[in-house]
């Protein structure tokens, strides 16, 4: 009981019973809490990933992800001291094209076809004819393109019989702007 004044008297009122707060809700199992944690930090990280990659394609000299496969043509084979054509295809996965402006010798060694390695083929002398080559092709997004430079691979004088008429991967890179 509280003491309230009423008109300068005194009287003893009862405190107001409080208002339900609506029904009590349950605490969350183990198994509920771990599971809104985990999709919260997804949501985050997927959302820092977004914005990481927008910055990264829009900011310049950005890096764009892209399938690249470069190799000695089937219709012109390679005979030692010769040189031939070589077809790179670009797949580009992204939602905007792309335009390659520069291909040059990548990372890693040529590789034979299997049919070739089966038979003996191991040292090709196998190399691009210049270290780098201006290029100016377009790729739309979503799509893939092959791309011919003629006389772009040549095989060196020493080249082994064992690797004439072979069919090899070689590495390159590529140099580009989104387009």
């Amino acid at each position: 009981m509280q003491r309230v004044v009423i008109n300068d008297e005194y009287a003893d009122v009862a405190p107001a019973e409080p208002e339900p707060a609506g029904p009590r809700r349950r605490p969350l199992s183990g198994r509920t809490r771990t599971i809104l944690i985990a999709a919260c930090a997804a949501t985050v990280i997927v959302n820092a990933c977004a914005v990481w990659a927008y910055w990264k394609i829009t900011d310049t000299g950005s890096f764009v992800e892209m399938t690249l496969r470069a190799q000695s043509s089937l219709n012109v084979p390679l005979r030692p001291g010769t040189t031939g054509d070589l077809i790179v295809t670009v797949t580009n996965e992204n939602n905007f094209p792309i335009r390659l402006t520069s291909l040059r010798s990548g990372n890693g060694r040529t590789v034979p076809d299997e049919e070739s390695r089966n038979r003996g083929c191991r040292a090709t002398g196998v190399s691009l004819t210049s270290r780098s080559m201006p290029v100016n092709w377009e790729v739309d997004r979503n799509n893939a393109a092959a791309f011919t430079v003629h006389d772009g691979v040549r095989m060196a004088d020493g080249s082994g019989q064992r690797c004439v008429n072979a069919v090899f991967i070689i590495p390159v890179r590529v140099d580009g702007e989104i387009g």
